[in-house]
């Protein structure tokens, strides 16, 4: 099974926009694939003893969406360089062995300027791999994402959606 992740918990995110566009494509290629919305994550999580001892909402969440997992998609927006502590939240609550070792993960980033967030993609990547995750090494950064969405506010940019069917197919093989 793979996880999309939208990495935000901001709602109507443009951040989502691109994850939905994976998650379809991912569909549409018969692969079992669950759709993990921050903006869904249990709001109890954040407590003192959250680190083992996880609060019975978020072990429901954490169960049915991460530790089931074989790969992760993960698509970050750019929040002060990096990527949302919401996201880095998640990895923190979540039992890392269970949850993440041995583990795959696609990195996409998301910005309204220029750099597509990729230095927060490889933060992440270093965070990743510290814990025994293998990232890919084409991390697509999709700049000026503003500019990329139609009349509606809706993401259809083709040649973005080629890059990100080009990615995917490379992290099926991975």
């Amino acid at each position: 099974m793979i996880t999309v992740i939208s990495g935000t918990n901001r709602d109507g995110s443009n951040t989502r926009k691109v994850a939905k566009v994976y998650e379809t494509y991912l569909k549409s290629l018969g692969e079992e694939v669950k759709f993990c919305d921050l903006c869904e994550m249990p709001l109890d999580m954040l407590k003192n003893d959250m680190y083992g001892n996880p609060s019975e909402l978020f072990a429901k969440f954490q169960n049915e969406l991460i530790v089931p997992a074989k790969k992760f998609v993960m698509v970050l927006p750019e929040y002060n360089g990096s990527f949302p502590g919401v996201f880095k939240l998640l990895i923190d609550a979540c039992d890392i062995g269970a949850s993440f070792y041995g583990k795959k993960a696609l990195l996409a980033g998301v910005a309204a300027g220029r750099a597509g967030n990729l230095r927060g993609l490889d933060n992440l990547t270093n965070m990743l791999n510290y814990i025994k995750v293998d990232v890919l090494q084409n991390k697509l950064p999709i700049s000026g994402i503003k500019g990329l969405l139609d009349e509606n506010d809706e993401f259809n940019h083709e040649d973005t959606i080629a890059l990100i069917k080009a990615q995917v197919d490379q992290f099926l093989k991975f």
